[in-house]
């Protein structure tokens, strides 16, 4: 039997499971190649993390795949991308004044899916259509209907110029310097929903249609599922108190609660094995459909030798000589560096200073924070930067962070214990409106304490 007729009767099996049909279409990427994309870098401190965070406010309407493989256009075309839409244009609205969808502010699936399936309904994975939003963007649903039937038909001319209005600069992965749930909460704490590939579980994905589902919908147990296909989903939130994280599925508004369901922390890292944030390209949609100029330096991974220089270059300490009067809780490191960004590449950027130990060998490890306030949930120690305004372009800029020694591993005992002596590694990254750009180069120097 051919791979691909197999890959097809796996999902027939799957969808006619507990006589309830149920479309997903995301085809997992493979882990080497998924490892090759550029990774996150986390910004919030973990005691700068609030307990909950719910993104549902920005959402279009619940939208519905029906009997077609392309929920993962639907994560990011319809849901993410209109997300953001609507986020930076209060009038964006996705209902009109006798409250019926607002085709021209909702984004067609269809555009993204039909381009990337190779003419069958076999499902697509999410390189391929945040390249296309990348390259292309997305139309709006007036230019371009979605069909559930249909995964032939092509955008025409014209939705393909309105597309232009609506791309995405870059994307990266989640979990490249912590763990994947930590990272998901990172990004949702910084208002980015997390494009997510989850396992198509059958029990939980068809339980959300019994009429006496509970509220919250709780995924907390994984049952049976096909190892070849995922679903796309789009995480909107977490709350602590529930240790559960908030999706929106792409199954209408009669499943789950109103459309949404729940992630349990405790099986999170079992059902979610990969996951995208995706930056826009415009900063304030326009209020029409017609193709306009942008004025925007996008910031690839290529553009990294045209002026985003970003080094560190000094660590000041305080000690006893230099400092006396001070108690030792109360003295810290700062650290500098310069940077330079072009002009029109956002509002506001930050350096994030990410912190390592260097063992005998020459060897890094994340070094260990000790406060809560300059450690990222993984525990790593981190510090950060005040935002720095960049309206205009910057040459040179001299920038610091301060961290305090007691955030690093120290002597627990000095009365004791002579003092400790070990190499640090600090690592620069640059972030721009809340969203990771590039790593800058790393500094090491030792501390004694």
């Amino acid at each position: 039997m051919k791979p691909i007729m197999k890959i097809f009767l796996l999902i027939l099996c799957f969808c006619q499971s507990y006589g309830q049909e149920l479309f997903t279409g995301s085809i997992i990427i493979d882990n080497q190649v998924y490892s090759g994309i550029a990774g996150n870098l986390p910004q919030m401190a973990a005691a700068n993390l609030p307990p909950a965070v719910d993104l549902t406010q920005y959402l279009p309407p619940v939208g519905e795949q029906g009997r077609q493989n392309s929920c993962v256009a639907w994560a990011i075309a319809y849901g993410a991308q209109a997300y953001y839409a609507k986020k930076s244009n209060a009038s964006w609205n996705y209902t009109n004044s006798s409250g019926e969808l607002n085709y021209s502010n909702l984004f067609s699936p269809s555009f993204v899916y039909n381009q990337i399936n190779k003419g069958v309904d076999l499902g697509s994975n999410y390189i391929d259509a945040l390249e296309l939003l990348k390259n292309q963007g997305v139309c709006t649903l007036d230019r371009m209907q979605y069909s559930a039937s249909n995964v032939l038909h092509q955008p025409t001319q014209e939705a393909k110029e309105q597309a232009n209005n609506f791309k995405i600069e870059r994307y990266v992965r989640l979990g490249e310097k912590q763990d994947l749930l930590n990272d998901v909460k990172d990004q949702l704490a910084n208002s980015h929903p997390v494009i997510a590939s989850a396992i198509s579980d059958v029990n939980y994905l068809s339980g959300g249609y019994q009429p006496n589902r509970p509220n919250p919908y709780l995924w907390q147990t994984i049952g049976s599922f096909n190892p070849q296909m995922g679903h796309a989903i789009l995480i909107v939130g977490y709350d602590d108190s529930r240790s559960a994280f908030k999706f929106v599925n792409s199954y209408g508004p009669s499943w789950g609660n109103s459309g949404f369901g729940w992630i349990s922390y405790s099986i999170f890292g079992g059902v979610v094995r990969q996951a995208f944030v995706m930056k826009p390209s415009f900063s304030n949609i326009p209020m029409t459909n017609n193709p306009i100029a942008e004025n925007r330096n996008n910031i690839n991974q290529s553009d990294i030798n045209i002026g985003l220089n970003l080094y560190l270059t000094n660590v000041q300490h305080m000690n006893s000589t230099t400092h006396p009067h001070i108690p030792p809780s109360q003295r810290f490191m700062t650290v500098t560096g310069s940077i330079s960004i072009p002009a029109n590449t956002g509002n506001s950027a930050q350096v994030i200073l990410y912190y390592y130990l260097i063992d005998n060998l020459g060897n890094r490890a994340p070094l260990q924070g000790f406060l809560p306030e300059f450690r990222l949930q993984s525990g790593q120690a981190m510090s950060s930067t005040p935002p720095l305004s960049i309206s205009q372009a910057i040459t040179n800029l001299q920038w610091y962070s301060t961290i305090p020694y007691f955030a690093f591993p120290r002597n627990p005992n000095p009365a004791l214990y002579p003092p400790i002596t070990y190499i640090v590694e600090a690592e620069p990254a640059l972030i721009i409106d809340k969203f990771p750009v590039r790593l800058g180069q790393a500094f090491r120097f030792t501390v004694t304490q």
